[in-house]
């Protein structure tokens, strides 16, 4: 099996195999397992982060075993009675995955992109000061939980999971008034950057500047420990989200797509980028 070079650390490429891996870190799936240059992840099926293929690679690889890493996949998947998805972004291995994919029934299914801005510029383009208190926690308490995850219970208990096994240093910020968590955010920090996730704000609760301050306030805990840069996930097409990243400076970096046979839930994948 041939193996290309390596691409410069700035280019666009590398950025994607790296945030990529990161969110991965991010957002660990219950089940782990290797296919050739892929992982195969799954968590009972809620979120499509959790439940699909990365096929990031570390380098530009042939497609000589294709085949069987899509064997692999597909039966991995089959196993768990959940469908087969392929998350691709420009780093995917190989290079014609998507074509091969495509040739196989395949289709894009959802869409959606990474952002990215300095941690400094966000402090400069968000509120400092707010009217309500934020208040960060290296764990997520009911309130956080309620917010973040208005679901049915099981599926929020795989949330849970997901969020309470993440390895690397995390903090959870929530703005309360009275007993209830009016909006929330998850940031993990790992070499240098910072991804944001869960980032909502009760409908009640919204026009009010929480998620700004959250974002000024997460800002400043990304530079305190070390980490400059600031990325998240948006939903192509989620309006709202995309102006609010945008007055606080975040730049689109590049897309990702979810690839499956079967038509996949557009609010799971809402919930699972916000």
């Amino acid at each position: 099996m041939g193996l290309a070079n390596r691409p410069e650390p700035d280019t666009p490429l590398s950025l994607a195999e790296f945030l990529d891996r990161h969110a991965d870190a991010a957002w660990p799936s219950a089940e782990r397992q290797p296919a050739g240059p892929w992982m195969l992840r799954a968590a009972s099926g809620v979120t499509q982060r959790a439940n699909s293929v990365l096929t990031s690679g570390p380098a530009l690889m042939d497609s000589c075993d294709l085949n069987d890493w899509i064997a692999s996949a597909e039966s991995f998947y089959a196993d768990r009675w959940l469908p087969t998805i392929f998350y691709l972004s420009p780093a995917a291995v190989p290079g014609n995955l998507s074509r091969e994919l495509e040739q196989r029934g395949y289709q894009i299914q959802e869409s959606a992109e990474v952002w990215t801005a300095p941690a400094d510029r966000l402090l400069q383009t968000t509120p400092p000061e707010h009217a309500h208190q934020i208040t960060l926690s290296n764990h997520p308490d009911a309130g956080w939980i309620d917010c973040a995850f208005d679901e049915p219970i099981q599926r929020r208990r795989i949330h849970q999971q997901i969020v309470q096994s993440i390895k690397r240093q995390r903090v959870f910020a929530s703005i309360r008034q009275g007993n209830l968590t009016v909006a929330c955010g998850l940031a993990v920090t790992a070499e240098g950057w910072t991804g944001l996730f869960c980032m909502h704000t009760h409908p009640a609760h919204r026009r009010q500047g929480h998620a700004a301050a959250i974002l000024n306030t997460l800002a400043r805990w990304s530079i305190q420990h070390d980490a400059p840069n600031i990325y998240l996930q948006l939903v192509a097409g989620n309006l709202p989200a995309r102006r609010l990243y945008q007055r606080g400076g975040f730049l689109f970096a590049y897309p990702f797509y979810f690839w499956s046979k079967n038509r996949m839930d557009k609010p799971d994948l809402r919930q699972a980028l916000r």
